[in-house]
């Protein structure tokens, strides 16, 4: 979400705190206005619309109208605003980290493909056309080596494409609600089951950590969901609780035998449920996972890059060795 955006939205929902209209606060944040959010809030108003429909029509973020719709049931227009910006910022956080740690990481897998597609279009084509010039003849080593060099970029290359499927794959399960795709990955794949529990249980734990800081009981938070969450991938997954508390489990059991959700989670809710306090917060778990994914990431880096830099030194030396070596020993003998 545009950070100018935010900060529009949360001066808006700063001067409704203080009780200002809507007409007096577009006046108040319109010299600030860059984007044109403004302009097109008071032209859908000026239409007969209702702040909400507004908002609708202003073509906001579809994660910032999902958290949107949910809060409005529940709070006033003001702390609706600024609950559904705190969670917007802190996703724009967790985006920012990680690109800006995966920048480095997805420049060297660019270098690696097209350093591949170098040497298998261009390098060995011109090599052996040498080698037949010279009339020289391969060791079995070098035959070896040549045929490596043109199986390893398809290697790599393929590699990739199966990497990028699966992951977009995942995500059009989870943005569809293709619940049969999402079941046949958690039971068939353990890195994209990892991470779409960690999905699941984050984004669950954003809408029921809002209920229980106003003090809801568990199963009124499950009910409050069933009723009121519409546009949501997490939709089916509430359904699903919602009809095991009612044959009869309890939900902690519920929780406990789902398996969209992840140990992590399973434990913290636990944690809440028995010990009957406000003392230990869903949020907690939300920070918490935030900081495992960076520590993840960050593992994965270190241990990402040095790979790449090994395989791209090993292409080179190999290369060397196997060609450059050999049409050397031919051109000291003529």
């Amino acid at each position: 979400m545009n950070e100018q955006l935010i900060y529009l939205l949360e001066s808006f929902a700063r001067f409704i705190e203080q009780g200002f209209n809507i007409q007096d606060i577009a006046v108040f944040i319109q010299p600030i206005d860059q984007i044109g959010f403004v302009e097109s809030l008071n032209q859908c108003m000026n239409e007969g619309l209702s702040i909400d429909d507004a908002l609708q029509k202003c073509k906001l973020p579809h994660y910032f109208l999902e958290y949107y719709q949910f809060f409005k049931l529940h709070f006033s227009l003001s702390e609706t605003l600024l609950k559904t910006l705190k969670i917007c910022k802190k996703r724009n956080e967790i985006k920012r980290s990680l690109v800006k740690r995966l920048t480095y990481p997805v420049f060297m897998i660019v270098f690696l493909v097209i350093f591949s597609i170098f040497v298998l279009v261009f390098l060995l084509p011109q090599v052996e056309n040498l080698f037949n010039e010279l009339n020289i003849e391969k060791s079995i080593l070098v035959k070896i080596v040549f045929i490596l060099l043109k199986f390893i970029p398809w290697i790599v290359v393929l590699t990739l494409l199966c990497l990028g499927s699966i992951t977009f794959f995942t995500l059009f399960s989870i943005k569809q609600q293709r619940y049969d795709y999402i079941d046949f990955l958690i039971s068939h794949t353990h890195v994209m089951s990892k991470l779409i529990k960690k999905y699941y249980s984050i984004k669950f734990a954003i809408y029921y950590n809002e209920l229980l800081e106003n003090h809801y009981d568990a199963l009124s938070i499950i009910e409050t969901l069933y009723q009121q969450i519409d546009d949501s991938d997490i939709k089916m997954i509430v359904y699903e609780l919602y009809h095991h508390i009612l044959e009869g489990l309890s939900i902690e059991d519920v929780i406990n035998e789902f398996d969209y959700f992840e140990m992590e989670f399973k434990h913290f809710f636990s944690l809440i449920v028995n010990n009957q306090t406000y003392d230990i917060r869903l949020d907690d778990y939300i920070l918490y996972s935030t900081k495992q994914i960076e520590i993840k990431v960050n593992k994965m880096i270190k241990l990402f890059v040095p790979l790449i830099y090994g395989f791209v030194s090993l292409f080179v030396i190999t290369i060397y060795i196997s060609i450059v070596i050999p049409m050397m020993n031919v051109v000291s003998t003529l």
